[in-house]
């Protein structure tokens, strides 16, 4: 099965649906509307000269490539301290000490947009659910046709 991801084009706003590529692939072309250059990294648009990627040497086109991503990096990594600022402030507003774990399973439901798995339903699993595993009726139960 595929997976899709929106994409949106930096110079006119143009938006479609493409198949999600393999993750570090680094997608390079034309956006079908205004026919702006963009680079696709990781479900990131990023614009491009394209007088540069069009008509520019090959040292120009790799130092200009180069600097898009290293703006697009430094951008994520000021984003990244930032919020790893304010969630520090935060937590040592309210508890006066860094909770790791709640941090991990805040970023886990942003990336998965699903509700992380509760300690409550960890416990449950480990102290009963975790022997069906080896439960021959328990698995057809569950994975019969």
């Amino acid at each position: 099965m595929f997976s899709f991801i929106e994409v949106k084009c930096p110079h006119c706003g143009a938006q479609g649906r493409i198949v999600l590529p393999p993750i570090g692939t680094i997608l390079i072309g034309p956006c079908p509307q205004c026919k702006g250059m963009v680079a696709l990294f990781n479900g990131t648009t990023m614009p491009l000269d394209n007088k540069i990627i069009t008509e520019g040497t090959l040292e120009e086109k790799k130092r200009h490539i180069i600097d898009v991503f290293t703006a697009f990096i430094e951008e994520k990594v000021e984003d990244f301290f930032r919020k790893q600022k304010s969630s520090e402030e935060k937590e040592a507003q309210s508890s006066g000490e860094f909770n790791p774990e709640g941090r991990v399973e805040e970023l886990s439901y942003k990336i998965n947009k699903k509700k992380p798995i509760t300690r409550e339903e960890v416990r449950r699993f480990k102290e009963s659910e975790i022997n069906l595993l080896d439960d021959p009726e328990a698995f057809r139960k569950f994975f019969n046709n």
